[in-house]
């Protein structure tokens, strides 16, 4: 086991990441950020990251890996005030990294995400952003890119593990810290743009599940039953920029 690391900044970016993930178009090494990046590498060169600040390898999926992160570095996770984790097919302006973290915790939320750029590819429209609004307080925040308040991670890091493929774990979330209608929101202020279509049947990601006998649907309908939840997409009010 390697030695934990220590955290240097007030916040943490993780980037599950292979060899064509996008954080290298907006993570600018040397500036001024308030925010550690951690790169969990898959793939060739898995131990290579020229704009990283901490390296992890392996872990099957997303989330399955970041509970192996835990293990293996036990505690470092939690030693920051919140954590972003962000999909590689994710663009996102450098300065907007620090811009969300600053919003998420002057607003004291416990989990939320940058609203979806209208031209990105998306399941869910709550997810998209809206003009009017600085932030959304909502009842749903999906897996492409969760951020956590320490205290929601320390709750909802044992689920990790449920789900292969994610899905099913943006329905627990909400549920496990108590379903708050002030403290989940999507964040308007701050677009990101996911630049890959969700191809449920020749996408990589997807071919790979189906090779290991993963259905993602299924998945989640397993993870909903298990803590007896289901997904709720309601917006329960918003701040006007």
């Amino acid at each position: 086991m390697s030695a934990t690391p220590i955290a240097r900044r007030p916040f943490l970016v993780v980037v599950r990441a292979g060899e064509d993930s996008l954080h290298r178009s907006w993570v600018k090494p040397g500036l001024f950020r308030r925010w550690d990046l951690l790169v969990d590498r898959y793939g060739p060169h898995a131990d290579v990251d020229e704009c990283a600040d901490f390296t992890h390898s392996g872990g099957t999926t997303k989330f399955p890996s970041v509970k192996q992160i835990d293990s293996v570095w036990p505690g470092f996770l939690r030693s920051y005030d919140a954590v972003w984790f962000v999909d590689g097919d994710i663009c996102m302006a450098f300065e907007d990294v620090d811009r969300m973290f600053d919003i998420f915790a002057a607003s004291d939320l416990w989990l939320a995400q940058p609203s979806l750029s209208p031209a990105s590819f998306r399941d869910h429209e709550i997810c998209v952003h809206r003009d009017l609004f600085v932030l959304r307080y909502v009842s749903f925040v999906e897996i492409m890119a969760p951020i956590f308040s320490r205290a929601a991670l320390s709750r909802c890091l044992p689920t990790f593990d449920e789900s292969v493929s994610g899905w099913g774990l943006d329905y627990v979330w909400p549920e496990i810290i108590g379903d708050p209608q002030h403290r989940l929101a999507i964040i308007d202020a701050v677009q990101m743009l996911h630049t890959r279509k969700i191809d449920l049947v020749d996408g990589p990601f997807y071919r790979m599940l189906s090779a290991m006998g993963i259905d993602p649907q299924l998945e989640a309908g397993t993870v909903a039953a298990k803590f007896g939840v289901w997904p709720k997409f309601r917006t329960y009010s918003a701040v006007l920029g």
